[in-house]
């Protein structure tokens, strides 16, 4: 795959560079950091999504950008939608709500018997669940495929050593929370899933549009949760 070229992004700085790995590896680090000192399940998702998905992006775009129109080079055409790829979209989110209902019902019906299972995560009333629900399944999917696959992808250079990059750190992420919660075992095997899932949403995102990704990525988190709720609540 050749490297894209766009008249608004210039070179690829070293400062540019080192920023960006900062952030991901502050983004590793930051997520078990919360779930650690924290039980409250909004405020650690809020106070990541605020802080790293939002705050650092928008400094990075405001301060070390090489340009004038930062915003513009980020977002134009990525909430572009056409009406002929929606039937992908749903096509792929069933796949995706299904096979991670069929993970979860795997995990929680037999891992779970070999491997620790610790949910950090403290929700007292239905109140405190239905903003937990709220903002895991449809803020925070949105606010993380802005991060992973338009903020990270766009600063990037466009080449299939940086899109593996990307997935890399985005494989890790998800190792150092599952960490947090059952064994190395099962967090090592989701680490590497979520690799592959990184690669396929920079692949899918240019194949049929940032919105049906997005539909995409809601959908694989309501399967857990379904799964969570099916096999291991009840």
């Amino acid at each position: 795959m050749k490297q894209e070229q766009d008249p608004l992004i210039f070179e690829f700085s070293k400062d540019q560079f080192l920023f960006i790995e900062l952030t991901l590896v502050l983004t590793l680090f930051s997520a078990p950091i919360l779930l650690w000192t924290t039980a409250d399940g909004v405020l650690c998702l809020t106070i990541y999504i605020v802080l790293f998905i939002v705050i650092i992006p928008l400094g990075y775009m405001t301060f070390l950008f090489k340009g004038k129109r930062a915003f513009e080079y980020y977002f134009t055409g990525e909430l572009s939608f056409k009406r002929n790829l929606l039937n992908w979209g749903v096509f792929l989110s069933l796949i995706a709500f299904g096979l991670h209902f069929l993970i979860g019902w795997v995990y929680f019906d037999y891992f779970v018997k070999y491997e620790t299972f610790d949910f950090p995560i403290e929700i007292e009333n239905d109140l405190e669940m239905s903003l937990f629900l709220m903002v895991f399944l449809t803020f925070y999917p949105v606010c993380e495929e802005l991060y992973w696959r338009v903020f990270i992808a766009k600063t990037f250079p466009r080449t299939e050593f940086y899109y593996i990059l990307n997935s890399l750190h985005y494989g890790l992420l998800h190792i150092f929370v599952l960490l947090q919660i059952t064994g190395v075992g099962v967090s090592l095997m989701m680490g590497v899933y979520f690799f592959g899932v990184g690669c396929l949403f920079i692949y899918l995102k240019r194949l049929i549009k940032f919105v049906n990704v997005v539909m995409i990525h809601v959908s694989m988190n309501a399967g857990a949760v379904m799964a969570f709720y099916v096999f291991y609540i009840n």
